[in-house]
């Protein structure tokens, strides 16, 4: 699918030039190492101005995971791993990985998924054109359907 995100008319006219901030990825995994490594491809394929970071959590694989992800890793100077002794769940990994993120790499923005989960191509710089508007933007694949959702809230 070849499809630019645009953000809905109601957060265009909030959007600033500036961009949204320091963006950072949080990705957990657990034995999906195939998964993997399509979904942290696509978010190293967008520049550091959109994704400053990537916190991959390794929730105990016992796949090669955690072996693959520390050769990849030195290759790609953005991606930061957290290996965890015990497999934490979905929320301990999320949690694992956030407090990285917040003390590591200072983001303005959080953006967390799992290792099957990916934005859809233009979807972080999609992010960026709303600026600072307090705009929360979702894009993800769900059986071969594009979802894109933008809702406003109140900071």
């Amino acid at each position: 699918m070849n499809e630019t995100l645009i953000p809905e008319p109601a957060l265009q006219a909030d959007m600033q030039q500036a961009g949204a901030g320091r963006l950072v990825a949080v990705v957990v995994t657990y034995n999906r190492l195939a998964k993997l490594k399509v979904t942290l491809a696509r978010l190293l394929d967008s520049p550091a101005q959109e994704l400053a970071a990537l916190v991959v959590v390794d929730n105990a694989s016992n796949d090669g995971t955690g072996d693959w992800l520390a050769g990849w890793a030195a290759e790609h100077p953005r991606v930061d791993v957290v290996t965890s002794t015990t497999n934490q769940g979905g929320a301990g990994g999320f949690a694992l990985g956030m407090q990285r993120a917040m003390e590591a790499h200072t983001p303005d923005w959080l953006v967390v998924m799992d290792d099957d989960g990916r934005p859809e191509p233009g979807g972080l710089a999609a992010f960026h054109a709303m600026g600072q508007s307090g705009a929360l933007a979702h894009w993800t694949r769900w059986r071969r359907r594009s979802i894109s959702q933008a809702a406003r809230f109140a900071r």
